[in-house]
């Protein structure tokens, strides 16, 4: 059975009012809980075959707290269509298109 994970990155910083949405970072308690659900997922030996991720900072980020847990990250590929999500593109899109032999993904976005 193949198993998806869908993911929301970790609370971001809204302290600098200079930078664009798609380069705010993590605040400290997103780095800290990122850190937490990578230990987490380690422990319940749920890493994925495969992550996409949107190339947002703060998604980007996430992902290398979680990973930083790991005992080897798995491949990654960011997907601008996780960032720009719109009614003409979805996840399900995404999902479809990962390669047959992957048997759990990782999407790693901005919906709550």
């Amino acid at each position: 059975m193949k198993t998806l994970y869908l993911l929301r990155h970790a609370k971001s910083s809204w302290s600098d009012a200079t930078l664009s949405d798609r380069l705010r970072p993590l605040n400290k308690r997103g780095r800290n809980a990122a850190s937490q659900v990578g230990r987490f997922v380690h422990s319940r030996g749920l890493v994925p075959d495969l992550v996409l991720c949107s190339p947002a900072t703060r998604t980007r980020e996430t992902l290398q707290r979680m990973a930083d847990e790991w005992d080897a990250a798995p491949p990654v590929r960011y997907e601008e269509g996780l960032y720009e999500f719109s009614a003409g593109s979805s996840y399900l899109s995404l999902v479809r298109a990962a390669p047959a032999d992957v048997g759990s993904l990782m999407l790693i976005g901005h919906n709550p």
